[in-house]
């Protein structure tokens, strides 16, 4: 069997993901985008059970796979979900140091994310983990500023 094209065009696809959220976020750097985008993997992370957590990072691209489960200590308590000012507030706290991630980071990685899966995967597995889940990222707001597919 070959090598599946999602792994052979993984950094190509992951480089367009970040140059998107860069200009999203007219970021100054991939560096301020990649802390953006981890941050918000970790804050919605903490919300999920383990089951819930393979679930959503099996409809992410393979690099972005790799980010959201990265130096994850399964055992940290799960957390709930709150509203977006509150968790994007999180997202600041992570790596404080060196987080330049703007007020609204999650509103503007969702819609970013949204134009990087497949959609119709991404959001039957949000559906199914929580009304919370889909809400985080947006749901169909998000869905519908998408371009189609390819």
């Amino acid at each position: 069997m070959p090598i599946p094209r999602e792994y052979q065009c993984a950094a190509d696809n992951f480089s367009a993901f970040l140059e998107d959220i860069k200009s999203a976020m007219n970021s100054p750097t991939r560096n301020t985008a990649y802390t953006t985008v981890q941050a918000v993997f970790i804050v919605f992370r903490k919300r999920l059970t383990i089951e819930q957590a393979i679930a959503f990072a099996s409809v992410l691209p393979a690099v972005l796979r790799a980010i959201f489960v990265q130096d994850w200590n399964t055992a940290e308590a799960r957390r709930e979900f709150l509203d977006l000012d509150a968790m994007n507030a999180e997202v600041k706290a992570v790596r404080q140091a060196h987080n330049f991630s703007p007020e609204d980071a999650i509103e503007q990685v969702a819609a970013v994310m949204w134009r990087h899966v497949d959609r119709d995967a991404f959001r039957k597995t949000l559906t199914a983990i929580s009304p919370e889940a889909l809400a985080f990222w947006g749901g169909a707001t998000s869905e519908r500023n998408a371009p189609p597919s390819a």
